[in-house]
C-alpha cells in the first residue's frame, strides 16, 4: 500500500463559492504489475480521489465547489476502487450501471518511481450523454510512457448542461468540473511526483470538443501547455453551441411536471422557480423523462444538452470567426500558445451506423435508405458546414464526388459512400479548416 500525504488545499480562483484552507490528509493506494513483452513495470494507483463536493441539493445546476478535505481523523482515505460514474439519461440499459449524481472522482496512475514527471489528463467521450473516467485503462501508458495519467468523471447530459442562459442556470457545469480538475492536478500534482508545469489535456470525441474548448478560454493559462484532440473539434456540427438551451430547460421542466410553458420564456421569476423545481427533482425522475423523449426531441441524435455559450468559461462561438476575433481574441492568443496536435482517422462516420441502417437490430445489413441520403444532404449535411443554402445542382456535384461509379447502386457501396461522406461533415472537415467555408 502506498501512502501519499497532500498539503494545502488553497483556493483563490474566482467562481467558487468556498475557500476553505484545510489540510487534505492522506490517501491510501494500491500498486499493480503491467507486463508488455516480458517487461514488467509498477503503477501505482489511487483510484477514486474526491476532486469536489457531491453536485446534489442546492449544488446541481452549480458550478463545481472543491472537495476541502479526505479525512476528518486519523484515517486514511481509501483510493482502491473507482466510483461511480455520473448520472447518464440515454438508454435504458446503460453500460455504466453504477451511477449516482455524486460522482466527481479522479484517478490517478503513476509509474512506481515518479520524480517531475510529465502530466496527461483524459476527458472521456461519449456525447456529453454517456462515458465515465475509468472506461479505459490507462496503467500501460502510465507505465510505459512514463507519465502520471489522470481520469475523471465529470457531470453529463442534463445534469451537467441544463441552461436559462441567465443567472439561474448558466449551464457548462461539466465544462467547469473539467476545469476543477485542471486546477486540482496543477496544485496537487507534485506530491505523486509530477511536474506542474508539464501538464497535458487530451481526448476523443467530445472529449476533444471540451479540450477545444478549454483551449481557447484565456482563464485556463497556466493550467496546461499541450493539448491533443481526437475526433472531435469545437468546429464541429455535433457541437450544436447554438441550441436554444433555455426552450430544451423548459420543455424537461414541462415532462417532470414543473409549472413551466414555452409562454414564460422571458418571465425571469418563472424561469427561477422552474429551476428550483428541476434542481428538487427526483433523480430517477428526469432521467425517466430524458429517455423518453429522447428520440423524438433530438435531430438524428444529437444531444439536447451542450455546452453554451455563457460569456465567462465560452465567450463566443468558437464558429464565429469575426467574434472569435473582436470578442475573444485573448483566448486566441491562449490558443496559439499551445502545443497543439490533432487527429482524425478512417470512417469515422461509422459511429453512424445505426441511423442509416432499415433494420437497427441487423448492422450489418447494408441497406441505407435513398430518403435517408436525401434528407441529410438536402440541406441538413452540407448547409451544416457552410451555414448557406445550395441549389441541389451543387448538392449532386458534392454527391457525385463520393460514389463509386465502379457500382454506384450496390447498398454496400452507397452505404460506405454515406459514411464517408458523415465523417468528413462530423469530424473530418472541422478538424482541417478553422471555420465554416474559411
Amino acid at each position: 500500500m502506498i501512502l501519499i500525504v497532500i498539503g494545502q488545499f488553497d483556493f483563490n480562483d474566482a467562481g467558487f463559492d468556498a475557500f476553505v484552507q484545510r489540510d487534505l490528509g492522506g490517501i491510501r493506494g494500491a500498486h499493480k504489475n503491467v507486463s508488455v513483452n516480458g517487461t514488467i513495470k509498477t503503477v501505482h494507483l489511487f483510484l477514486g480521489v474526491p476532486y469536489a463536493k457531491p453536485p446534489v441539493g442546492r449544488l446541481r445546476f452549480q458550478r463545481p465547489e472543491p472537495f476541502l478535505n479526505f479525512t476528518t481523523d486519523s484515517t486514511k482515505y481509501n483510493g482502491n476502487y473507482f466510483r461511480s460514474a455520473c448520472v447518464q439519461s440515454v438508454v435504458r440499459k446503460p453500460v455504466f450501471t453504477n451511477q449516482s449524481e455524486d460522482c466527481l472522482y479522479l484517478n490517478i496512475y503513476k509509474p512506481a518511481k515518479a520524480s517531475n514527471l510529465a502530466i496527461m489528463i483524459w476527458i472521456h467521450g461519449g456525447g456529453f450523454t454517456s462515458g465515465s473516467g475509468d472506461q479505459l485503462n490507462m496503467e500501460y501508458l502510465a507505465a510505459f510512457g512514463n507519465v502520471i495519467v489522470i481520469t475523471f468523471n465529470y457531470r453529463l447530459g442534463v445534469f451537467g448542461f441544463f441552461s436559462t442562459m441567465d443567472e439561474n442556470a448558466m449551464g457548462n457545469y461539466g465544462l467547469w468540473d473539467q476545469r476543477l480538475v485542471f486546477q486540482w492536478v496543477k496544485k496537487y500534482i507534485h506530491s505523486f511526483g509530477g511536474d506542474p508545469n508539464r501538464i497535458t489535456i487530451f481526448g476523443q470525441s467530445e472529449g476533444a470538443v471540451s479540450c477545444s474548448l478549454h483551449a481557447m478560454a484565456e482563464m485556463n493559462r497556466n493550467l496546461f501547455q499541450r493539448v491533443i484532440t481526437q475526433s472531435g473539434s469545437a468546429m464541429s456540427v455535433l457541437n450544436n453551441i447554438s441550441v436554444d438551451a433555455r426552450l430544451n430547460a423548459i420543455h424537461v421542466a414541462e415532462e417532470v411536471g414543473c409549472q413551466i410553458t414555452n409562454e414564460d420564456y422571458n418571465n425571469k421569476s418563472k424561469l427561477a422557480d422552474m429551476v428550483q423545481c428541476v434542481r428538487n427533482m427526483d433523480v430517477q425522475t428526469i432521467k425517466d423523462v430524458m429517455i423518453t423523449t429522447r428520440n423524438k426531441d433530438q435531430v438524428e441524435g444529437l444531444p439536447v444538452f451542450l455546452p453554451v455559450v455563457d460569456g465567462d468559461l465560452i465567450k463566443v462561438d468558437p464558429r464565429d470567426q469575426k467574434k472569435l476575433e473582436t470578442e475573444n481574441n485573448e483566448g486566441l492568443q491562449f490558443f496559439g500558445s499551445l502545443d497543439f496536435l490533432n487527429g482524425i482517422t478512417s470512417w469515422e462516420g461509422v459511429s453512424f451506423m445505426h441511423i442509416i441502417q432499415n433494420d437497427i437490430n441487423d448492422l450489418f445489413k447494408p441497406q441505407p435508405r435513398s430518403e435517408t441520403i436525401d434528407n441529410w444532404l438536402n440541406p441538413s449535411l452540407i448547409e451544416s458546414i457552410f451555414k448557406r443554402k445550395f441549389p441541389k445542382e451543387i448538392q449532386q456535384v458534392v454527391w457525385n464526388r463520393y460514389t463509386n461509379w465502379d457500382n454506384p447502386l450496390s447498398p454496400e457501396t452507397v452505404r460506405k459512400q454515406l459514411l464517408q461522406f458523415l465523417g468528413d461533415v462530423a469530424y473530418n472537415v472541422p478538424a482541417t479548416i478553422p471555420t465554416n467555408g474559411n
